[in-house]
């Protein structure tokens, strides 16, 4: 596994920039997909963000540090105001690059399938060079967006190394 600890979410503690977009947002509930350890969960706290708020991630140990409802797989008993992927399928860990795309595109669709409002999450930027992460070209983040909705925003330039996207779901 690519996590030093359970508490270990692929950032800093203190890094919270990619939820500074959210005070955009009027929203009462919330699916955070690829959770960690809720670091956005107490950041929303923190701001006076207080709504409804659930987490998603395939580790275990790291959802036992959370203090509200959990899950392993994205739930599909209800709808959410937004769901958040950040830094979701970053790591390239014992797979290939393109079998995580393949299914940080499947997280995506699934988001869209219980999202009532909107969609947020990011994608690391192909500048960064990293071995280890999963990077994405401007483009390929287009092309995401494109597939789950057709009123999006890239934000291109709010963190150094991570594109940030927020779609607004299709209301049928």
């Amino acid at each position: 596994m690519w996590y030093s600890s359970p508490n270990d979410a692929g950032y800093a503690p203190n890094d919270t920039t990619r939820y500074e977009n959210l005070k955009w947002f009027s929203f009462n509930s919330v699916l955070d997909v690829g959770s960690g350890p809720c670091r956005l969960k107490q950041w929303l706290d923190q701001n006076g963000i207080f709504c409804e708020y659930e987490a998603v991630d395939i580790r275990e140990d790291t959802l036992l540090l959370c203090r509200c409802k959990t899950y392993t797989t994205i739930p599909t008993h209800r709808k959410y105001d937004m769901v958040c992927l950040f830094g979701t399928v970053g790591l390239i860990g014992n797979s290939t690059i393109e079998s995580q795309k393949s299914l940080m595109r499947s997280l995506l669709h699934q988001s869209a399938a219980v999202a009532e409002k909107y969609i947020v999450f990011s994608t690391i930027k192909k500048c960064t060079g990293s071995a280890h992460h999963v990077l994405y070209t401007r483009k390929e983040t287009e092309d995401l967006a494109k597939e789950i909705c057709t009123h999006y925003t890239i934000l291109e330039n709010a963190e150094p190394t991570e594109r940030y996207v927020r779609c607004i779901v299709n209301k049928k």
